[in-house]
């Protein structure tokens, strides 16, 4: 994350932004929606020594995530979430079949390395002239 920078006219100061970030960021990580990132930040503004006094509203805690974290919008925030735990949605899969895991070894070889229990043989160049040359042998007699 970047360092904070100082908005004027923002009622939240620079550290204040960076730990409402740190712990939206977070919550929407785990599968929070909204209203429980609501109450999760006026949880924690209630606590004595709470790094931040006020609760922003969602379209608040949008843009500053949007301006913490550099992205164009929350939807282009939550595809490069996604596309991290995708990520290690994949590696804890192959983690699991290196480990033995017997089924997540063919869920591997399937949907990581493309293979497939319906073997097709690939047809011969040779074998296919040969058909063509019996079945014009054929039609002659």
């Amino acid at each position: 994350m970047a360092e904070p920078i100082e908005r004027p006219g923002e009622p939240f100061s620079a550290e204040e932004r960076r730990q409402i970030v740190l712990l939206v960021d977070v919550l929407l990580s785990v599968g929070a929606n909204w209203e429980q990132v609501k109450m999760e930040l006026f949880r924690v503004a209630c606590q004595d020594g709470a790094p931040f006094k006020r609760v922003p509203s969602q379209s608040t805690l949008e843009r500053m995530l949007c301006d913490e974290l550099d992205m164009g919008s929350v939807t282009e925030y939550k595809e490069k979430r996604k596309d991290g735990i995708k990520v290690a949605l994949k590696n804890k899969a192959v983690q699991m079949a290196l480990a033995g895991n017997s089924a997540m070894l063919i869920f591997s070889l399937k949907n990581l390395c493309g293979w497939s229990d319906n073997v097709q043989t690939v047809p011969d160049p040779e074998d296919a002239k040969n058909k063509i040359r019996m079945a014009y042998d054929v039609k002659a007699i």
